[in-house]
C-alpha cells in the first residue's frame, strides 16, 4: 500500500525534491493506469494504493470520517436520485463478482444527473476516495450517508447542507462498470440497508 501522507510531506522538503516530484508523478500514472484495468484488476490496484477501503466500498469500521453535527431532518429519507436500481444492498451478484460484499444501493442514471442530499448534515468528505470515485459524505447525529462515483461535486467540506440539496453530479468514477450512484447509510458505524426502515423511524 502506498504512504500518500509520505509523499505528499517530502514535497515540502528542500533536499530531494526531484525525487518526491518523481514519486508523485508515479502515484497518479499509477492511478490513471488502474482506472483503464478490467474491473477485478482494478479493485486490486485500487487495494494495492488505498488499502482496503479502496477495494471495498463501504466495509463498516473502516475510514472513519472526522467531524460531529446534530441538526434537524436527521433521519435520511428518500432517494438521491430518480432510477432503476442496478445492484441491491448485500447483492449476492455483486460479492460473486468482484469477491467483497456490497453495503449500499446502486442507482443506474446517465452521467450528469443531479444527485440530491437525502439527510440534512454536514459534509465531512468531498473529493476523491479509493473505489468510491469521487465521493460526498454527509454526518448527522448517528448517521453517515455516502453518495458515489459522482462525475462532479459542488459541496465542500464542513458545508451544512439540507435534505434536497444538489450535492453534484452522477458520474462513473472508482470502481464503477457503468454511470451509476452509490448511495450507502451508516447508523452508528453499521451499514443499514438504505430501501428498509431506518433505525430512527
Amino acid at each position: 500500500m502506498l504512504d500518500f501522507k509520505k509523499i505528499l510531506g517530502c514535497l515540502g522538503l528542500t533536499i530531494g525534491g526531484s525525487l518526491c516530484l518523481f514519486a508523485l508523478l508515479f502515484t497518479v500514472l499509477s492511478a490513471l493506469f488502474i482506472e483503464m484495468l478490467p474491473l477485478p484488476l482494478r479493485a486490486k490496484g485500487w487495494e494495492w494504493m488505498y488499502g482496503e477501503l479502496g477495494a471495498t466500498e463501504g466495509v463498516p469500521g473502516a475510514g472513519e470520517f472526522p467531524g460531529e453535527y446534530e441538526g434537524p431532518d436527521y433521519c435520511p429519507s428518500g432517494r438521491p436520485v430518480n432510477g432503476p436500481i442496478s445492484a441491491y444492498f448485500l447483492d449476492p451478484r455483486y460479492e460473486a463478482y468482484f469477491g467483497f460484499p456490497h453495503y449500499g444501493v446502486d442507482f443506474g442514471v446517465p452521467e450528469g444527473t443531479p444527485v440530491r442530499a437525502t439527510l440534512s448534515g454536514k459534509v465531512v468528505w468531498a473529493g476523491r476516495r479509493g473505489g468510491y470515485g469521487l465521493l460526498v459524505a454527509i454526518k448527522n447525529g448517528d448517521f453517515l450517508v455516502l453518495y458515489g462515483h459522482f462525475s462532479r461535486i459542488d459541496v465542500g467540506v464542513g458545508q451544512v447542507v439540507r435534505r434536497g440539496q444538489v450535492l453534484g453530479l452522477s458520474g462513473n468514477t472508482g470502481l464503477s462498470t457503468g454511470p451509476h450512484v452509490h448511495y450507502e447509510i451508516r447508523c452508528r458505524g453499521k451499514a443499514v440497508n438504505p430501501l428498509g426502515d431506518m433505525p430512527c423511524n
